[in-house]
């Protein structure tokens, strides 16, 4: 193949960042689930505060299960970089050792 050129290290830069990135998720998935308020901070009318305490209840589930699933989607992405970057790595070796006939 002429013409193809993968630079692994710019892979694995790559990789790196991402898993920055999964950090920041995780730290965000974790604070949303810290900042929770309780049922009682949404006023003692009947019906009305607990009808809003579910309704931020969901919201705040739905941010905090979407945070830690773009994380897990991000740690994910980082490592299979990080498993093409080594691959690649490993295929240049094989190929530099078959060039100078070792």
């Amino acid at each position: 193949m002429t013409g193809f050129h993968v630079e692994p290290e710019a892979l694995t830069a790559f990789a790196k960042r991402c898993e920055g990135y999964g950090q920041q998720m995780d730290e965000l998935s974790t604070q949303l689930q810290q900042a929770r308020v309780g049922r009682d901070a949404f006023g003692h009318i009947p019906e009305v505060g607990s009808r809003i305490y579910t309704a931020y209840d969901k919201h705040v589930d739905q941010c905090t299960e979407s945070a830690a699933a773009a994380a897990s989607g991000i740690h994910s992405i980082a490592a299979n970089i990080a498993i093409t970057a080594t691959g690649y790595e490993h295929s240049d070796k094989a190929s530099n050792v078959k060039k100078s006939g070792g």
